[in-house]
């Protein structure tokens, strides 16, 4: 399979999990459903947390006291399994992928967390999040966005943190790759190595 048949398929796991879940509900429950649904905060605006001050959708929410609920987080129950393969990505940075899932994916840069810009990734995360869709609030599904991106940490591995890729496009993916690389990144690990794997590092 190619790169992009993998995260196709990968993707598309997540979408009929989300699917099924979603046409699962009643008709009338189906009516007050809000489908990957973007948090506000009281005035409205998208509610931004955490360290980097980043907004986040939720998968199945409702709406109560004016603010969204998140009632079913989905996660696909199958998983495209492949064998760990690394590449170059646009000359720009080395790129060790494994099977990951779409929803939560674990994302290692063996680097110190200081030599990382995360400016690219914050706004790659904002652009695929699309907080202007937030007008319409349905159970209309795909939206084809982003759900959450974590603040990066360090770890003995190098820096961590996890992307819920949502409904987003595989499109969007390799914008995500182009922005790790514009952070600063030499080598991109994807996903979680085999216990038995020997941990990977860059080599400038």
């Amino acid at each position: 399979m190619t790169l992009t048949e993998i995260l196709e398929q990968i993707r598309g796991l997540y979408l009929e999990e989300f699917s099924a879940r979603l046409e699962g509900f009643p008709v009338d429950v189906r009516r007050v459903l809000l489908a990957e649904a973007l948090y506000l905060n009281a005035e409205g605006d998208a509610l931004r947390t955490g360290a980097l001050q980043l907004p986040a959708r939720g998968d199945l929410c409702v709406l109560q006291d004016q603010r969204v609920q998140e009632i079913a987080c989905i996660e696909a129950s199958r998983s495209v399994r492949f064998d760990a393969f690394r590449f170059v990505w646009d000359n720009r940075v080395q790129v060790a992928l494994n099977p990951f899932a779409w929803s939560n994916c674990s994302v290692c840069i063996p680097e110190p967390i200081e030599a990382l810009d995360v400016v690219p990734l914050v706004a790659w995360f904002e652009q695929q999040l699309k907080t202007a869709d937030a007008i319409e609030m349905s159970d209309r599904f795909p939206r084809n966005v982003a759900h959450s991106l974590s603040a990066p940490r360090q770890s003995p591995a190098g820096v961590r943190f996890e992307v819920d890729f949502g409904s987003m496009p595989v499109a969007g993916f390799e914008r995500f790759l182009a922005a790790v690389a514009e952070a600063g990144a030499g080598l991109l690990v994807i996903g979680e190595l085999p216990a038995n794997a020997t941990p990977l590092s860059h080599n400038p």
